[in-house]
């Protein structure tokens, strides 16, 4: 699934919700469905961070998933199931880096 070009998320082991899928950062909106489904992330995600993470909607905005967060209301799509990798169109450098 290709969103807003930042994340590259990929179903595999037989995940197929039904429906179109879309990426897309989480925002506003898709922070109030997540909070309604797991009060306890308000206090664990800094407001700054909240809109920006990548998250997994169907074709009438229903929140699939935000996988950063382990929120899955859809069972297909799992943790099991999906990949999430960083994947800008645009980095500021094509240079790799390792963390120690």
């Amino acid at each position: 699934i290709l969103g807003d070009r930042r994340f590259v998320i990929r179903l595999h082991g037989g995940a197929k919700p039904a429906g179109a899928r879309r990426a897309a950062a989480l925002g506003e909106k898709g922070w109030a469905k997540a909070v309604k489904l797991a009060p306890e992330l308000r206090a664990a995600v800094p407001a700054a961070v909240r809109p920006a993470l990548p998250a997994i909607f169907d074709g009438k905005q229903k929140l699939l998933a935000v996988p950063h967060l382990g929120l899955f209301p859809d069972p297909a799509m799992g943790p099991a199931r999906l990949d999430v990798i960083w994947r800008p169109a645009n980095p500021l450098t094509a240079a790799g880096f390792s963390v120690a």
